[in-house]
């Protein structure tokens, strides 16, 4: 006698009865990577990793991760971090800082091409380090992949550096930003500040190759 237009004893409705006994899959049972990095069933706290200036370049996302160890996290080696990466998280953080116009913040950065490139490159050897480290232990989101790898911003960022070293009082009326009365002043003041970084920057990037090289 037919059953639902299957025999009873047929491939197809063996098949049928043995599926009406088993529970329901979940997703995490479809791929139990969702819930861990073994599939435990233990859910990943989430870190971020994200340049800000002064600050260590992991934040928490996950509310557990906040409890333990607060929005940005000061102390590095809770996490489990080498000494040696927490010495180039260091140094990337000291980098950064470097970053912000010293004339006024709202102006353009004093970095060169050759300081984002060399500065990209080290950040990025510094992220792909903390993952090596923490990686089984955290989901580490990368805030920065778009300034590692596209260069857009980084030229938009020159022309408006070009710009301003030309003629600073332009730039400045152009931006709204105050500035002294006397123009000669001011221009000696921004080729000043723009030839003392320059000597700086040129000692930055070559400690850069060489703590890259030695990452």
């Amino acid at each position: 006698m037919a059953n639902n237009g299957f025999e009873r004893d047929s491939p197809m409705s063996r098949f049928l009865h043995f599926v009406a006994k088993i529970a329901p899959f979940n997703d995490s049972q479809l791929n139990p990577m969702l819930d861990g990095p073994c599939g435990l069933g233990e859910k990943m706290d989430k870190l971020k990793f994200m340049l800000d200036y002064n600050c260590n370049l992991l934040w928490s996302i996950s509310e557990a991760t906040r409890e333990r160890f607060g929005f940005n996290i000061e102390d590095l080696s809770t996490l489990g971090l080498t000494e040696k990466t927490i010495q180039l998280n260091d140094f990337v953080k000291d980098v950064y800082a470097m970053y912000l116009n010293p004339i006024y913040q709202g102006l353009p950065s004093f970095w060169s091409v050759e300081m984002h490139l060399v500065f990209r490159k080290m950040l990025k050897s510094l992220y792909f380090k903390m993952i090596k480290e923490l990686g089984a232990k955290f989901e580490i989101e990368n805030f920065e992949s778009e300034y590692i790898i596209n260069s857009e911003k980084i030229d938009l960022e020159q022309k408006k550096l070009q710009s301003f070293i030309e003629d600073p009082i332009a730039y400045y009326n152009i931006c709204g930003i105050s500035h002294g009365e006397n123009v000669d002043t001011e221009k000696f003041e921004v080729i000043s500040e723009y030839n003392s970084w320059k000597r700086i920057e040129t000692k930055l990037i070559e400690k850069m190759h060489l703590t890259t090289a030695s990452t």
